[in-house]
Parts: C-alpha cells; sequence; structure tokens
C-alpha cells in the first residue's frame, strides 16, 4: 500500500515538475519576443 502511494506520487511529482519547467519556457519565450515599451 505504501509503495503504491509513494509511486503514485513520485509519478504526480515528475509529471508535475515537467509541466512547471515547460511552463516557465514558454513563459520565457513570450517574454523574450515583446518588444520592449
Amino acid at each position: 500500500m505504501v509503495l503504491h502511494l509513494v509511486k503514485l506520487y513520485s509519478l504526480f511529482s515528475s509529471f508535475f515538475f515537467e509541466r512547471i519547467r515547460l511552463w516557465l519556457i514558454n513563459m520565457e519565450d513570450i517574454l523574450a519576443t515583446q518588444d520592449p515599451p
């Protein structure tokens, strides 16, 4: 049971951090392509 929860947690956390990483890269691209005011 505990191992199952640990596996679920590691899977979810890796997916979650991957989403955050992609989002940050996307934000950097958007900010880099904007013209400074």
